[in-house]
């Protein structure tokens, strides 16, 4: 196999499980250690391979999403989150992220062609405690079952621009960019880490007020269960009774 280009040569000799020539200066290559995957930016200076930044990801997506990670034009290259899809974005020529790796969860790149933006989304949901698991005795299913308490806030999306910045500095929540149900404006808050941390409270602050009631529930019932066990249970005799 012919390599046309000297840094295309020098990565022939690195080892790794993965391979992008961004240009004539510009590489990255995925490696693996202990089942964690590396990516690291190299850059052709004075002949010679230089690492230029590494960052890790825990997992790494082989087919067609490998052709999806670049965009030429603005030397941008899209950083998997783990799960097959990306949530940061690394600029390769100013060596930097333009979004952060764990900032969003996902980045959707339809709206790219027409609009030069990048759609980011997140979901906020209260913080896991040991104590949010239950397990209770269902009448129905003559078993333990076990269910957890949390409270989710909904999904949250952000428009991007090709330099990293909310656009208008607002956050859209809502189920989908067409069925947005609220504006929130991040310059009411000191950044967006701040705006994060307020809602995680307010959710956490939920789950402690359902967990309450349950309790409740369960010391009036007299029962474990959080449902109409009970009653279920009384239709079902009745029905067999008259059988």
């Amino acid at each position: 196999m012919l390599y046309k280009t000297k840094i295309e040569r020098l990565i022939r000799r690195q080892r790794k499980e993965d391979k992008y020539i961004l240009d004539n200066n510009n590489a990255i290559i995925i490696t693996k250690t202990n089942n964690f995957y590396t990516m690291i930016h190299y850059r052709l200076i004075n002949d010679t391979l230089i690492e230029i930044n590494r960052w890790k990801v825990n997992s790494y997506y082989f087919g067609y999403i490998q052709e999806l990670s670049l965009i030429k034009n603005f030397n941008l290259f899209k950083v998997q989150n783990g799960t097959g899809n990306f949530n940061a974005i690394y600029n390769y020529k100013l060596d930097k992220f333009i979004i952060p790796q764990n900032k969003w969860e996902i980045i959707d790149f339809n709206l790219f062609n027409d609009y030069k933006c990048f759609l980011c989304s997140f979901n906020i949901n209260s913080n896991f405690t040991n104590d949010d698991i239950y397990t209770y005795f269902n009448e129905i299913t003559n078993r333990n079952e076990t269910e957890k308490f949390y409270f989710n806030d909904g999904k949250y999306f952000a428009l991007i621009d090709v330099n990293g910045n909310i656009i208008g500095n607002k956050l859209l929540k809502g189920f989908s960019l067409s069925k947005i149900t609220d504006i929130i404006d991040l310059n009411d808050y000191n950044s967006l880490e701040e705006f994060k941390n307020s809602r995680i409270l307010y959710c956490n602050n939920e789950k402690e007020r359902l967990k309450e009631e349950h309790y409740k529930k369960l010391q009036a019932n007299s029962t474990n269960s959080p449902y109409l066990d009970n009653e279920v249970s009384k239709i079902l005799k009745l029905n067999s009774r008259n059988m």
